[in-house]
């Protein structure tokens, strides 16, 4: 399946669908759409209690798009007012008839909203795609349920700012390129840990870098990373990889580690004692995005990481 993941601020859902105009066309075809985290503002009082359903002007257009364009479409969060007059902070998807398929409520709330309580899946052709938002991967709690229905992707909608002093940030610059390179390093980590009963890929999708987020759009697989050049608003095209083929598909050197070694390697990563066979290797880290002013034009560097 090809992977439209869009590092954009907060829009309105005419901007939202304007984007997806500009961005997928006949000719280009996409599977699924995947928006960070607090990504679009819809109108709560066409519902007047704030309800996702397509009784909401923003979601119904955004539902017939999806059925024209026969594509899955992942708003990464919404505000969301239930019926107990409680706000959740819900991801809506839509499948390719335009349905609603999921309403996932974050788990695991901010500033003092109410907790979901039900995991986010949904199915698809090639299987279950698991839902995270926000900071729920660093959860071993979260992952559990999700692992357990064995999906081929984890989709993570995210709109978090970078770990660091804004005002050591500006006198700095070199700096926060560092701590935004390392955001990228610290969260394949996790996943590396949290995928290694069960290898699948996880794609992030994040709000631009001082726009909300920290421009830490990302795929994440056994074999490879796909990170985000730049933290500005953009978008990345991404198909991810059968799980069939992540062994195939692997770097040379992969091999599998003695007891000393995993001992070893355990030091920074405690997960590793759990199993009796752990195989490690050099990763490929591709780097691949467009702006949308320039849709047309894909930049590509492949390097790959000893």
């Amino acid at each position: 399946m090809r992977v439209l993941v869009l590092q954009t601020p907060k829009l309105t859902y005419v901007q939202a669908i304007e984007l997806l105009l500009r961005e997928t066309t006949d000719q280009l075809r996409v599977d699924i759409v995947v928006f960070p985290e607090n990504a679009v503002e819809h109108p709560p009082q066409v519902t007047d209690q704030g309800e996702l359903t397509k009784d909401n002007v923003a979601l119904m257009l955004i539902s017939r798009f999806a059925r024209q364009r026969r594509m899955y479409i992942v708003l990464g969060s919404l505000e969301e007012k239930g019926p107990d007059g409680r706000i959740y902070d819900t991801c809506v998807v839509f499948d390719r008839s335009g349905e609603i398929v999921m309403r996932y409520r974050k788990q695991t709330p901010d500033h003092g909203k109410a907790a979901g309580t039900v995991p986010g899946i949904f199915s698809t052709e090639l299987g279950p795609v698991g839902v995270l938002l926000g900071s729920e991967p660093e959860d071993e709690a979260r992952w559990d349920p999700i692992i357990a229905v064995s999906p081929w992707l984890v989709l993570n909608p995210v709109n978090a700012p970078l770990r660091m002093d804004q005002s050591l940030a500006k006198a700095h610059p070199e700096l926060q390129v560092a701590a935004w390179h390392q955001g990228f390093q610290r969260m394949q980590s996790i996943v590396e840990s949290k995928t290694r009963s069960h290898p699948c890929c996880f794609l992030r999708a994040d709000a631009p870098l001082r726009m909300g987020g920290a421009g830490s759009s990302m795929l994440v697989e056994p074999h490879r990373s796909v990170l985000a050049p730049g933290w500005g608003p953009a978008s990345m095209m991404t198909e991810p990889s059968p799980a069939a083929e992540f062994t195939m598909r692997r770097p040379p050197g992969w091999r599998e580690l003695d007891v000393d070694e995993i001992i070893k390697a355990a030091s920074h990563d405690m997960d590793l004692l759990k199993y009796e066979k752990v195989e490690m290797g050099p990763r490929y880290l591709v780097w691949t995005m467009r702006t949308p002013s320039s849709s047309n034009e894909i930049l590509t560097k492949k390097s790959r990481l000893e």
